[in-house]
């Protein structure tokens, strides 16, 4: 009996040794990751890139699957989709985000994810949380709380491009309203026919035939009106010819008369 009391004790003395050994193991594996990008300064519109790396590994190497939550307002944020660097595969991407690489890596970026904004906003964030991660020799779960949830603030996010919004408004006010002021006030007196070549051809087409209008009314003129003032004279030749005549005729006829 002694003997297997003995035997069991060693037993339990074993497992507890093994247990605590492995709680010591789980307790010293532990991993950073990044979350960056390179402007937080965007406005609605604009496209952003956050680029997903390996920070620190502690008792893990060679991460070769990665599983995370993306967490993002999507009233703010449109998903564009994932980029894997370095060799990495997506076999998930949906809410959770799954990745693998053959053979792992200890370092280095993991993916470029991409996002678009839609609203304007003074604070939020997009963020990868639950990260899960496997080594080669190892493993870290965000249950643990020996992983981190990286994540990336922008702040004050504006209204989409203000100077091209002035812009158009500046030209449509300034140029309209000056070109068909000028253009009106000088084609349609110079350049009736839409060129100035033209205009000038039609400006000098109406000013001869101006001249010509009163040419012909001046000869029109001189045929009804200068006859009678050049004919005045002669009737009154041939008024004083005919009445002498007449005087004439008259005192020889008298003459006649008295001598019979």
């Amino acid at each position: 009996m002694r003997k297997v009391k003995r035997i069991s004790l060693t037993i339990l003395l074993m497992l507890a040794i093994l247990l605590s050994s492995v709680n010591i193991v789980n307790a010293e594996s532990s991993a950073t990751f990044n979350l960056t990008t390179q402007n937080t300064n965007v406005k609605v519109g604009d496209e952003v890139t956050v680029t997903f790396s390996i920070g620190t590994l502690t008792g893990l190497t060679n991460v070769k699957e990665i599983t995370t939550t993306k967490v993002y307002d999507s009233n703010i944020f449109e998903y564009l989709g994932v980029e894997p660097q370095n060799g990495w595969e997506v076999v998930k991407d949906e809410t959770n985000l799954v990745m693998k690489k053959q053979g792992g890596i200890s370092s280095g970026d993991i993916a470029k994810i991409k996002f678009k904004v839609l609203k304007e906003v003074e604070n939020t964030r997009i963020q990868l949380a639950e990260i899960d991660a496997v080594g080669s020799d190892g493993e870290v779960y965000f249950e643990d709380e020996n992983v981190n949830a990286p994540y990336v603030e922008f702040k004050n996010i504006s209204k989409p491009d203000e100077k091209p919004d002035e812009k158009p408004d500046e030209k449509p006010d300034e140029k309209p309203d000056e070109k068909p002021d000028e253009k009106p006030d000088e084609k349609p007196g110079q350049n009736p026919g839409g060129n100035q070549n033209e205009g000038n051809n039609s400006g000098n087409d109406q000013k001869p035939s101006d001249q010509n209008t009163t040419v012909k009314n001046d000869k029109t003129t001189a045929t009804t009106g200068k006859i009678p003032q050049a004919g005045e004279p002669y009737m009154l030749i041939l008024l004083v010819v005919v009445a002498g005549l007449i005087t004439v005729i008259l005192f020889i006829k008298y003459k006649n008369t008295k001598v019979k």
